[in-house]
């Protein structure tokens, strides 16, 4: 569900900082469903600190409740 990716034109091995973004593909059905105005949920474990926490926001930004 976390994706890194380098800045343009390096590897990840190059880089020094790191771009972070939500997605992956059953939280992004999830969250075309939600939009749709379908009930939705994503079913996960997510660890409980920030980074758990950064995630489950993102998907409830797009009304996707987790189990």
């Amino acid at each position: 569900m976390l994706r890194f990716s380098a800045p343009v034109q390096q590897r990840i091995a190059q880089a020094d900082h790191l771009n972070v973004t939500f997605g992956g593909g059953e939280a992004n059905k999830a969250t075309s469903l939600a939009q749709f105005g379908l009930s939705s949920c994503f079913v996960t474990k997510l660890p409980e600190n920030p980074l758990g926490q950064s995630s489950l926001s993102h998907l409830r930004r797009y009304c996707v409740n987790k189990k």
